[in-house]
């Protein structure tokens, strides 16, 4: 009602695993499993809607207004850690459109337990939220803290940019 312009539609970036149709199947960190978000927004505005996965959508940003590459792996830090991928300009997805998850590898077995029930997903040591923790706990290590956190993020990245031919 307070919009100058009339709206067109809604545009929804979300984290976990969302499918063509705008069903978020698996978004652990909100808790939503099967959560029909592209209908529940279509039944409160009557708008066109489209939703997807935060990573997805950031990639094919960047790719868009960013550098223009057409072979990029983004890397998404927040709640989680996501990963969005271009190859040849095409957005990859997957089968289960789950091409990305990269958040519940299992860096370290002996880890803490993570939102989705394994133990030491990178995104249980490395999410904006457990870095923060991390060095609020201990301010006068932040540099390992973080040489730490590069390390696992590469760890999980090597073999994806390997297997891709990502440079």
């Amino acid at each position: 009602q307070r919009a100058a312009h009339p709206i067109m539609g809604i545009g929804v970036s979300s984290p976990g695993i969302v499918s063509a149709e705008g069903m978020v199947d698996d978004a652990t960190n909100l808790g939503w499993v099967q959560t029909d978000l592209r209908g529940y927004l279509h039944e409160k505005t009557g708008l066109e809607e489209t939703v997807n996965n935060d990573a997805n959508n950031e990639v094919l940003a960047e790719q868009q207004f960013g550098s223009g590459q057409s072979d990029l792996l983004l890397v998404h830090l927040g709640d989680g850690v996501g990963a969005g991928l271009l190859v040849s300009g095409e957005l990859v997805t997957g089968c289960n459109r789950a091409a990305g998850e990269i958040g519940h590898v299992v860096v370290d077995p002996t880890g803490p337990q993570c939102r989705c029930g394994k133990r030491g997903c990178l995104e249980s040591l490395i999410s904006v939220p457990k870095l923060t923790a991390a060095m609020d706990r201990d301010p006068d290590n932040l540099a390992s803290i973080l040489r730490r956190a590069g390390e696992l993020l590469g760890r999980v990245l090597t073999m994806p940019a390997g297997l891709m031919d990502i440079p």
